[in-house]
């Protein structure tokens, strides 16, 4: 750190009441697989080594092993870094007169999972989903998931005499999706990605190169970029005995924005997308280096092709490599940061010409360099005036301490008191008298409120931002708030708002339902649906599968709902916002998320007679209410020759809130409801949700409620028309 005086650490567990000092550490982090072997042999996140003192010379072991601990760096009174996590080991060193010393070792709550190995097969379950099931049986609940497509079951996954993380790290891997972690005082949160895109971003990181005397704020001082040569592409080859003439090769090229990484300049075209390359004298392959493997670890197109890109991922991970060396203790693995010097905020107040002026003849002095920076500063203070550089620091986000603090007045203010002259010479003079500055220094204490709040100095940094511009671009993204939702649905839970706003406001951002407009239809068709919230699954009068039954009648024979066997309309009965009904919308929505293969189901599984004990034709009039067969036999005939989709476990719908709001979304789209919306027709659009055929609203069934749906839309409309 740049001034050691206002830097501390602090290290706490929280199972013990002991007071720890911390005399030195050793944090080590890394995102990658080339990370911090565990006790097996596995890299682990991270590891914080620590040496600490403290009066008590007794401390009971079993009550810190395997027990949370937070450990923080605080600068100028406020937390800038959180390390949480469990306590893997602790020793006991030398007494002295006063102190003990101990030292401890701080790594993730997942780091349970290196002291058990097993062997087991799991079986058409992807890999999230067996990951979850490892994380489930050690109690890490709470995962988060940001994956950017879906990711297939496997035909079985195979854990053979391995620790559960070496099989946590192995097969995700494969798949190209890594570990990430948030730190917090009281938690850590995990989190599995396959695209960098939804890492966090960190903003900006100061860059000062040469910085003389004491650091304003954490930085960078030195910076290194470096490339190297590596593979320019990926091929791999399978077999299937299924088709065994048919080659399951994939390809994948470096990204058309990547390319020139770890290669010769000239050697790269670029097209499109992706890039190739060209012919030249680089060597006798002529700069193209391509990793073949066979076999290829996979069995379907659907799963070579990503397979194949995280491969060449894997293989390039080191042509573009940054390092660096400062003080910033903020920085995180898995966290981007733009590299930025402090002049960052000068620059748009007062943008540098886009022709830099040539150097000059002799290199300036320190006090010239003073002079020109004095000299920016009037044109930013008058620059400040000008209606377009006041409109473009609106839409600033600035984080920084509060000012609103008793002990952070000098962080902020001491400036005005000038600084003395360096070594060099150069200092700042004072911009205020000290009276002035003392009765200055009165007047922000008066109105300072932090600790009066009892808000702690730890609880980070802030965030400061122009509130108007603020709600403008939020309402403008179609993100509602707490408050907003409830105007929307005023009967809905406090504990419903919660489950499912989130999943809500994705789901209008994903499916292009932020128009109020179409919002207003979108939500007040699932405000009957759903009960403004209150169910998320159709309610049934007595025994479902026995109230359900028409839903699995002979009508289906003309591709209804696709109900064909017994208790089918209980078990796809209506589930999620939107009430998803039958088998057949099942089978398109699990298709979609790429939990169902659609080679494994035969086209128009409904069309056949058999499913209700028919033969020859349909009559409408005198079959259309047939019930399903019970007959297991033919029954199990039936499915062995149409295949209808199989799906185990529908209640997911229902369970999972995102799925739930989700399967809202996709019918929309699917069923191109937004443009019938846009057009206020609230008939269509009635008819195309609940299967009606009615041409006016005197059409629709009492069940329906469709004065409650318009009602509702045009009630939800003014609401989310309202501007700043």
């Amino acid at each position: 750190m740049s001034r050691s005086a206002d830097v501390r650490y602090t290290f706490t567990p929280s199972s013990s009441a002991t007071s720890f000092e911390v005399v030195s550490f050793s944090l080590d982090e890394s995102l990658s697989a080339d990370g911090l072997p565990s006790d097996d042999g596995t890299p682990l996140p991270y590891r914080l080594s620590v040496e600490l003192s403290s009066f008590d010379d007794n401390v009971d072991f079993s009550t810190l092993l395997d027990a949370p601990a937070h450990f923080a760096i605080w600068r100028d009174g406020q937390v800038v870094r959180h390390v949480h996590g469990i306590v893997t080991a602790w020793d006991q060193g030398d007494s002295g007169t006063h102190r003990t010393r101990y030292s401890a070792v701080l790594e993730p709550a997942l780091a349970r999972l290196t002291l058990r190995s097993n062997c087991r097969i799991f079986q058409q379950l992807s890999v999230p989903d067996i990951i979850g099931v490892l994380l489930k049986e050690h109690g890490l609940l709470g995962v988060e998931w940001n994956l950017s497509g879906p990711h297939l079951p496997r035909e079985f996954a195979c854990q053979w005499n391995e620790s559960d993380w070496a099989f946590v790290q192995r097969i995700s891997a494969d798949e190209g999706i890594v570990l990430s972690i948030e730190h917090e005082a009281n938690h850590h949160q995990l989190i599995f990605t396959d695209t960098t895109q939804s890492l966090p971003k960190g903003g900006a990181l100061i860059y000062e190169p040469q910085a003389g005397g004491t650091a304003d704020q954490p930085s960078l001082r030195k910076f290194r970029y470096s490339q190297r040569m590596a593979p320019t592409s990926t091929r791999g080859r399978e077999y299937t005995f299924w088709n065994a003439k048919y080659n399951l090769e994939h390809q994948a090229a470096p990204y058309a924005s990547e390319a020139k990484l770890g290669r010769v300049t000239s050697d790269v075209e670029v097209s499109s997308e992706y890039a190739s390359s060209a012919p030249s004298t680089a060597g006798a392959s002529g700069g193209k280096y391509e990793r073949y493997r066979y076999p290829a670890d996979y069995k379907k197109d659907e799963v070579g092709k990503p397979f194949t890109r995280t491969r060449l991922n894997a293989e390039r991970r080191e042509a573009a490599q940054a390092f660096g060396e400062g003080d910033a203790a903020f920085l995180v693995p898995g966290t981007s940061y733009s590299r930025a010097r402090s002049a960052t905020l000068l620059n748009l107040i007062d943008p540098p010409p886009a022709t830099p002026p040539p150097p000059p003849a002799t290199p300036l002095t320190p006090e010239q360099v003073a002079q020109q920076r004095a000299a920016r500063y009037v044109r930013v203070e008058a620059a400040m005036a000008n209606t377009a550089v006041r409109k473009r620091l609106r839409r600033c986000v600035v984080t920084m301490a509060t000012e609103w603090s008793t002990a952070l007045f000098e962080q902020h203010w001491n400036w005005l008191k000038g600084r003395p002259s360096d070594s060099r010479g150069i200092g700042v003079e004072s911009c205020v008298s000290d009276d002035v500055y003392t009765r200055f220094q009165q007047h922000c204490m008066a109105l300072s409120f932090w600790e009066v709040a009892g808000m702690p100095l730890d609880a980070g940094r802030q965030v400061h931002f122009h509130p108007g511009e603020f709600i403008s671009a939020f309402k403008r993204c179609g993100w509602l708030s707490k408050d907003e939702f409830k105007r929307v649905y005023p009967r809905a839970t406090q504990q419903n708002v919660d489950k499912y706003l989130i999943h809500i406001n994705k789901v209008r951002n994903k499916y292009s339902l932020v128009d109020e407009l179409i919002g207003s239809h979108f939500f007040g068709q699932a405000a009957v649906e759903s009960n403004q919230l209150l169910w998320m699954s159709e309610l049934s009068n007595g025994d479902p599968m026995t109230y359900f039954r028409h839903y699995e009648a002979a009508k289906n024979y003309v591709g209804w709902l696709g109900n064909v066997e017994w208790n089918d309309g209980g078990k796809f009965r209506g589930r999620g916002f939107k009430q998803m009904t039958g088998r057949g919308n099942y089978h398109k929505y699990w298709t979609y998320r790429g939990w169902l293969d659609p080679k494994s189901v035969k086209d128009n599984w409904w069309t056949n007679l058999g499913w209700w004990g028919l033969s020859g034709s349909y009559h409408q009039a005198q079959d259309a209410n047939k019930p399903a067969i019970q007959d297991q036999a033919t029954v199990a005939r039936l499915i062995a020759e149409m295949r209808p989709p199989i799906i185990q476990n529908p209640d997911i719908v229902q369970i999972e809130p995102f799925n739930a709001i989700d399967t809202a979304g996709w019918f929309w789209a699917k069923n191109q409801l937004n443009s019938i919306a846009a057009s206020d027709d609230t008939v269509t659009l009635t008819n195309r949700i609940r299967g009606d055929r009615a041409r006016s609203p005197a059409d629709f069934p009492t069940a329906a409620h469709y004065q409650e749906r318009v009602d509702s839309a045009s009630r939800i409309r003014g609401i989310l028309g309202d501007s700043i």
